[in-house]
């Protein structure tokens, strides 16, 4: 299962107030941790992993509807 939340970070370093992580919730491992949560940034992200390794994933688990239904459910 993969898991995406955002995180709320007051530094500077990121061009957001927010980062995107990234967890195998099976493996419980940490999968990246991405310097945004916007939909541009995260279709980006997954644009550069193949068709076949999304395949995959069976589960994802996330609070940000409105990204998912315009990036990782497309």
């Amino acid at each position: 299962m993969l898991c995406i939340d955002e995180i709320h970070i007051s530094m500077v370093l990121y061009k957001s107030r927010y980062i995107c992580v990234l967890i195998d919730w099976n493996k419980d491992d940490l999968i990246e941790v991405l310097p945004s949560r916007k939909k541009e940034d995260l279709k980006r992200y997954f644009d550069t992993i193949p068709k076949e390794k999304l395949a995959l994933v069976n589960y994802v688990s996330m609070d940000m509807i409105d990204i998912a239904e315009n990036t990782i459910l497309t």
